[in-house]
């Protein structure tokens, strides 16, 4: 296991055992924590500079967290799931896997306004459960995007009318930064088109816009537009 994995899983289950610590949204960088600043906490002990890359609430964990090594990757079924894995809801909750059927998290005050963990419970390990209001938006790994990863967790994400969900997969424009920008070209590469002398290094620049042209034109997809949406997703995962 990564030596960063390590510290992170390390620090959020002394954390969560350690009722000095509970949950506050009010006071949430320490001592007490709400879900999304425990997980950020989690990380930057780590080592990883995750909050100076832009992460502060559930919104922009996702952007920051890429920008820092991570991949992001739909929801997937816990035996799927590896130890230091994020589940992220971007409107409501993150919690962080940590393996066995368990997951980590800051949930609640349990109406306690005191600093510390009065319930046990605030900050706790518990079984892993999926997000009630729509599921997890995500599951952010640390560790490079590679191509083996891809095709297994993309085509082993759950369906929705027998369609496949991609709700982490944002549309894709040149000038555009970002661990989903290294995906797309990876999957350019795999297919043979030449994304540039950089390859894949998740900068959406004018020699990866020229590989998606032609892959748009070559697959005929609808609109040959140069923008990654998800019909051109689809056709670059081969679903």
């Amino acid at each position: 296991m990564d030596e960063i994995i390590e510290k992170a899983l390390k620090w959020a289950k002394d954390t969560a055992k350690d009722n000095t610590h509970g949950y506050s949204q009010a006071n949430r960088w320490g001592p007490d924590y709400d879900c999304s600043s425990f997980i950020i906490s989690a990380y930057e002990n780590a080592g990883l500079k995750v909050k100076e890359a832009g992460a502060s609430y559930t919104g922009n964990m996702r952007d920051a967290f890429e920008k820092c090594g991570f991949g992001a990757y739909p929801r997937q079924p816990v035996s799927k799931l590896e130890p230091g894995d994020v589940l992220l809801n971007e409107r409501h909750h993150a919690v962080m896997y940590i393996g066995n059927g368990k997951v980590v998290a800051a949930r609640s005050s349990d109406g306690f306004p005191q600093s510390g963990d009065q319930s046990s419970r605030e900050i706790c390990i518990q079984d892993y459960y999926d997000w009630p209001d729509g599921g997890w938006d995500c599951v952010l790994r640390y560790g490079p995007v590679t191509l083996n990863t891809l095709a297994e967790l993309y085509k082993d994400a759950p369906r929705k009318n027998e369609e496949y969900c991609y709700p982490e997969l944002p549309v894709l424009k040149k000038g555009a930064r970002s661990g989903a920008v290294k995906a797309m070209q990876l999957l350019l590469m795999n297919q043979g088109y030449c994304c540039g002398p950089c390859a894949a290094d998740g900068d959406f620049g004018p020699d990866t816009l020229d590989a998606l042209l032609m892959f748009q034109d070559v697959h005929m997809i609808g609109k040959i537009d140069g923008i990654c949406n998800k019909e051109t997703w689809e056709e670059l995962i081969d679903i």
